[in-house]
């Protein structure tokens, strides 16, 4: 979701305050492309999962999580 410039702390810009810099989008896009690359790395199985899978998982989704809600703060 955009937000308006004036929202962001930053203050009017004279821009068109739901607009975001090439700067800004694309380090918005590159930390989503972080989430996903540590998404892809879930190791999904049939049947029970031993503790370290289920640890290694959870690190994975906190940390796609972190990239998730860096974004979100940047946007």
């Amino acid at each position: 979701m955009l937000r308006r410039n004036d929202d962001c702390g930053g203050g009017p810009t004279g821009q068109d305050p739901t607009t975001m810099d090439a700067d800004t989008a694309l380090a918005i896009m590159a930390t989503l492309d972080e989430a996903e690359d540590l998404l892809s790395r879930l190791r999904l199985h049939d049947g029970p999962l031993d503790q370290d899978s289920l640890l290694r998982n959870r690190e994975l989704l906190d940390l796609a999580r972190y990239r998730l809600e860096t974004a979100s703060r940047m946007a």
